[in-house]
């Protein structure tokens, strides 16, 4: 999970929304192993779903995760046309 975090770091130095006020690292990677346990999150990057596991920990509604998530895999699936 540390290598998330330098990628971010490197990426854009924010990496205070990728971390869970009242999760351990080893618990924070446990929760990522079982969203990736269904299968449709497959494709959904790493950093995706530590934030998704970040929002969940930190106590946000499960319909704005949901949604989160949704739009996510949906970005996904159908990539803008100046992406191809």
């Amino acid at each position: 999970m540390s290598g998330i975090f330098e990628g971010v770091a490197l990426a854009n130095g924010d990496v205070s929304r990728y971390a869970a006020c009242n999760l351990t690292m080893a618990e924070e990677a446990a929760a990522v192993d079982r969203f990736y346990q269904e299968a449709d999150n497959l494709p959904v990057p790493v950093s995706v779903a530590l934030l998704v596991v970040v929002m969940k920990a930190n106590g946000e509604t499960p319909d704005a995760v949901e949604n989160f998530t949704a739009a996510v895999k949906r970005a996904i699936l159908n990539p803008p046309a100046s992406a191809h």
